[in-house]
């Protein structure tokens, strides 16, 4: 009987070799990346592994060039579902491959810097664009005029419509196709409190969710430039500032029970003939000395926030810790 001479290696050295965690190795095992050189290992705990076997797993948990989509996610402030969307409709070129023994997609260092610059990362409060004059406003519904079909804006940052077949076109293609606005959205006045009212939605699923009937709604009775939307972990914020609506409650009782279930921020009260949007801000006004005021200066700009956001956050953490002394 013949022994297998070549060098072995214990779990610690092994994992130690490949700069991984021990629990790593083990999933490597589990997936069957690596065999341990005895099958029986468990009876005396001897889980070796030759070295030779060690370097082809190096070879092969080494991450080839380019970036994940986790990572291209982190860089632009977005879901992982978000670039996943882009890369299923042809906007974000990707390559299908296996990596630590699992399916995943690899975008080109390039590729990604592109599409970092297209989605203009930090800008995920536009909800608007200008072309030719116009405006357009995300979630607005479009309508071609001779052939009656409606398509809505659903991406401003890179010009995306969903018609009402539910294919994704390009906002471009369906304006040069002969598609306006169904109704003129009035950009309007923004109001310059910072009061706000938020209401948290779902993120639609077809053409038809009523989602849309909210929007249609809110824009039809509050002008573009004091609604916010933004997309986050899977739901749409939609920020509005504090107003009273003039209308008839009776024909819109679908938009108000809407407003009411998806009110995350912020009070919504029901008269005869207006609703009333509040806000549950207020503002507080105080002095400081020079250099404590350049203090916070300071650790506003170390964390990346403005100073306004750096004494909200202390202040809550007071608050909270009083609380909790109480």
């Amino acid at each position: 009987m013949q022994f297998d001479k070549r060098e072995k290696l214990n779990t610690k050295e092994a994992a130690k070799q490949l700069n991984i965690a021990e629990s790593t190795l083990h999933k490597y095992v589990k997936d069957e990346l690596i065999k341990p050189v005895y099958d029986d290992w468990k009876q005396d705990g001897s889980r070796l592994f030759y070295v030779d076997d060690i370097e082809r797993l190096a070879e092969a948990i080494k991450k080839p060039k380019g970036i994940t989509i986790s990572e291209l996610a982190k860089k632009v402030g977005k879901t992982k579902t978000y670039i996943q969307k882009h890369i299923k409709l042809g906007n974000l070129s990707a390559e299908k491959i296996v990596y630590r023994g699992k399916q995943t997609f690899l975008i080109d260092s390039a590729e990604a810097k592109k599409f970092i610059e297209k989605v203009n990362v930090g800008s995920s409060s536009r909800h608007f664009i200008n072309i030719d004059g116009k405006d357009y406003f995300l979630y607005q519904l479009l309508v071609n005029r001779i052939t009656n079909n409606t398509a809505r804006i659903i991406d401003i940052e890179i010009g995306k419509v969903l018609t009402d077949c539910n294919e994704v076109k390009e906002l471009e293609t369906i304006l040069n196709e002969g598609y306006h606005p169904k109704v003129k959205i009035e950009k309007g006045r923004g109001f310059t409190t910072k009061k706000v009212v938020t209401f948290t939605f779902p993120l639609p699923q077809n053409f038809d969710d009523t989602f849309y009937n909210v929007i249609d709604w809110l824009y039809a009775n509050i002008n573009g430039s004091n609604i916010t939307i933004n997309i986050k972990e899977e739901k749409i914020l939609v920020t509005i500032k504090p107003i009273t609506i003039s209308t008839q409650i009776y024909n819109c009782q679908q938009e108000i029970n809407l407003l009411k279930k998806f009110i995350s921020e912020g009070n919504i009260s029901i008269r005869d003939e207006k609703i009333i949007l509040t806000s549950e801000w207020d503002g507080v006004s105080f002095n400081l000395r020079h250099f404590e005021k350049e203090h916070l200066k300071k650790w506003a700009r170390k964390k990346g926030i403005s100073m306004e956001q750096l004494c909200e956050d202390l202040i809550r953490e007071s608050l909270s810790k009083m609380e909790t002394e109480e």
